[in-house]
């Protein structure tokens, strides 16, 4: 993801770095005066910055280069790149636990890049900002207008902004491609989303040998990404409401497993197909076997996995709905001395593209563990923000509802495949209130009235 940030004054970095963080007064009162970061000669005395982020490709000569080109352009800080890794594929320790070691054994960071929740602890990177590891930031004016509104809010904890939006990503909504070998381009034209018109489509297509009709690459999570209620911890928020939900209970849910129950009765999804679980890096087809109509969670860059070379495709792509943004995001340290150098330096990877394509940013390399944008990775300026950007479930608030939380999701393929629609909605819904599913329901609401209320502190 991409973090830059502008220069602040002194007084605004410091009030937004006292959060849950001690300082002594004379310590800071010292760093007012004497780490001062200007755009001057660095002989009047050199800060060095100590960036943690994930394991990557960056090597020191390109730390180097980039230390090189501060100097020259006059700035008195560099940077020193903190890479935290995992012992092994064993090692299930989350970003957090990582951080918290190294600072442990080799004192404080001054900037951060959060890195993802691998060890499926839910929120584990969202957890470092509630805990008050970093300071809250007001960006300037020029830093705003190089990312998307929608990515801002979507960084916004409790209302508050700690942390650069990562821009990382490949922000799009669900995307249909239609192989114009088998499908008219007059049918393409005509479509919206709604699964009524993609069965019109689905019907003109001939069925034959070595034809995949429909290949659905999504599951309700991923289809949440284009319509405006979100999903968190396998539950449904609903925009209108602003309440959580049982999917099993949701209208736009329901309708997409009923389109899709008919479309697999139908035989257009002609292969083997798991609603809940689907392996989007698997072999996706043989050498012989053609694909008509595939539906991907967002645009991709590649489709050569999936229709031969030479194919014709015209590709639908939807709005996407940006959620929490705060993995891969980029913020400065309660602990760091020199805010001032910290903020000044974020701005520059962001607002001037000659700097972070010195750390092999710009063809895509390096781009996850720094935040930072990539030509591979553009900006959105269509991004809408989801009603519930910034609220995330941690793990610790719903460690007891995880079984719940699984079988929502794999009902979801039960309810896609089955015989008797409604019957089996019937019996599914019976099943997760006798597991408990108002617990579940109740305690997220619960979480998003405590996150409402702070949001407008």
């Amino acid at each position: 993801m991409k973090k830059i940030f502008a220069v602040l004054a002194a007084i605004c970095f410091l009030s937004g770095c006292s959060n849950n963080v001690t300082y002594s007064s004379e310590s800071n009162s010292e760093n007012d005066i004497s780490q001062s970061t200007t755009n001057s000669s660095p002989t009047g005395g050199s800060v060095t910055l100590k960036w943690g982020i994930e394991k990557c490709s960056i090597t020191d000569y390109e730390t180097e280069l980039l230390n090189k080109k501060l100097n020259e352009n006059g700035y008195n800080f560099s940077v020193d790149i903190i890479q935290l890794a995992r012992e092994d594929i064993m090692d299930t320790r989350n970003f957090s636990e990582l951080v918290a070691e190294y600072e442990a054994a080799n004192g404080a960071l001054d900037i951060l890049t959060i890195g993802g929740d691998w060890s499926n602890k839910v929120g584990a990177a969202y957890n470092l900002i509630k805990d008050g590891y970093f300071c809250e930031l007001n960006p300037s004016d020029k830093l705003l207008k190089v990312i998307p509104e929608a990515l801002w809010s979507a960084a916004k904890v409790n209302g508050h902004l700690y942390t650069i939006p990562g821009q990382c990503f490949n922000d799009t909504g669900v995307t249909y491609y239609f192989n114009k070998k088998f499908v008219d381009e007059s049918l393409i034209s005509d479509f919206n989303g709604e699964p009524s018109t993609l069965e019109n489509i689905l019907k003109s297509v001939s069925s034959r040998e070595n034809l995949i009709t429909l290949k659905y690459d999504i599951d309700y999570l991923d289809y949440s990404a284009s319509i405006s209620d979100s999903v968190k911890g396998n539950i449904i928020l609903n925009s209108e409401t602003g309440k959580a939900e049982n999917p099993f209970e949701n209208a736009a849910v329901i309708e997409l497993a009923r389109a899709l129950n008919s479309f697999y009765k139908s035989g257009y999804l002609n292969y083997e197909v798991n609603f809940s679980d689907y392996d989007q890096f698997g072999e996706v087809i043989d050498d012989k076997t053609e694909v008509a109509i595939m539906v991907s969670p967002g645009a991709l860059d590649d489709l050569s996995p999936y229709f031969p070379e030479g194919s014709e495709i015209t590709a639908v792509t939807f709005p996407c709905y940006v959620e929490n943004r705060v993995s891969a995001s980029t913020g400065i340290s309660t602990k760091c001395n020199n805010p001032e150098a910290a903020m000044e330096f974020l701005e520059l990877l962001r607002c001037d593209k000659s700097y972070s394509d010195v750390l092999g940013i710009k063809n895509g390399l390096n781009s996850f563990a720094t935040g930072l944008p990539s030509e591979r990775f553009q900006k959105n300026d269509e991004l809408i923000p989801s009603r519930f950007a910034g609220f995330e479930l941690t793990y610790d608030k719903i460690t007891d509802f995880t079984d719940i939380a699984s079988a929502l999701r794999q009902n979801y393929d039960r309810l896609c495949k089955a015989d008797d629609f409604d019957k089996e909605l019937s019996a599914i819904n019976g099943e997760l209130k006798s597991a408990g599913i108002d617990g579940y329901i109740a305690l997220v609401n619960g979480l998003l009235e405590e996150y409402n209320a702070l949001a407008n502190q």
